[in-house]
């Protein structure tokens, strides 16, 4: 089956050659690339199983595996999206030797962060980030509950190509508390291509996306 979501993906990956001359920050947005192909199809499983289609079930699956084969992969090779997810490709992909974090960057961030059984992407892409030199930040704002979900895939949106959205979770410690079920304190942990204008950036694109309740906090994590 012709996976259509794919054709758009494939376009990306191909703009990731032409934005991205140095191979480990290429490697970087094409593995992003592949995480969110990786929800997309997530997205349609849960479609198949709705309408209790075996068929459309099965051929998902397959390609998430596919996908998922392709997490740790160290260089996609300047191949194409669609060559990566061939058979004839699947079947030579070998195990690679797992990579590391530095000490001193476990030290600013949580040590346990990227260990989350559903952070495993995160994490590579993480890794990618360090060995191409891109900065971490962190952002902490205070959002109207109906806000968050679209606030958060405009700053997704707006960061690309520069910038790459890692997670998001709960603020615990917020500096405004929020309102229970009308407010909710975020905090998204995002990387950066290195620039010394990184934090006028940061405000171009993420405080008019949509009205916020407070100005964000915006801190630079790493390095």
């Amino acid at each position: 089956m012709t996976h259509n979501f794919l054709d758009d993906y494939q376009r990306q990956w191909e703009q990731t050659k032409e934005i991205a001359q140095n191979p480990n920050t290429r490697t970087l947005l094409q593995r992003t690339i592949l995480r969110s192909c990786l929800e997309i199809a997530h997205s349609q499983q849960s479609f198949a199983l709705a309408i209790s289609d075996d068929y459309l079930l099965n051929d998902i699956r397959g390609l998430e595996k596919k996908i998922q084969n392709l997490r740790s992969i160290r260089s996609f090779e300047n191949l194409t999206l669609n060559v990566l997810l061939a058979k004839e490709y699947q079947k030579n992909i070998k195990d690679v030797e797992s990579r590391n974090f530095p000490k001193e960057f476990l030290l600013k961030l949580k040590e346990n962060t990227f260990e989350r059984c559903d952070r495993k992407w995160e994490k590579e892409i993480a890794l990618d980030a360090l060995e191409s030199g891109w900065e971490f930040w962190g952002i902490k704002a205070l959002l109207n509950i109906q806000n968050a979900e679209k606030w958060n895939k405009l700053l997704i949106q707006n960061l690309w190509p520069k910038g790459v959205w890692l997670y998001t979770e709960t603020d615990l410690e917020p500096i405004t508390t929020p309102t229970p079920g009308a407010t909710w304190a975020g905090k998204w942990l995002i990387i950066l291509t290195p620039h010394k204008d990184n934090l006028l950036f940061l405000k171009e694109n993420i405080l008019n996306i949509i009205d916020l309740i407070n100005q964000p906090v915006l801190e630079r994590l790493y390095p």
